[in-house]
């Protein structure tokens, strides 16, 4: 199941990554990308780490703390209202 929800989280990164125009921007559109993923399909912030983490190693990119993850979040939450 882990995998499969990598998989369409990875698939949403790159929708964005389409859309976007500034590839200096690629970390942190992936990133976003993934924990907006996670917030619609209801995964909790520690699922959302794990996810996030795992996408990053297979990038080669430096992993996050939770902390980053709950930033991001409230960002979405506060959007939502």
């Amino acid at each position: 199941m882990q995998e499969k929800l990598l998989v369409e989280a990875l698939n949403e990164a790159l929708r964005k990554l389409n859309e976007q125009k500034d590839e200096s921007k690629f970390e942190i559109t992936v990133k976003k990308a993934i924990i907006e993923f996670c917030y619609r399909n209801d995964k909790s912030p520690s699922e959302t780490l794990e996810l996030l983490n795992t996408a990053l190693k297979l990038m080669n990119r430096e992993t996050v703390t939770k902390g980053c993850v709950t930033h991001h979040l409230k960002q979405i939450r506060i959007k939502v209202i």
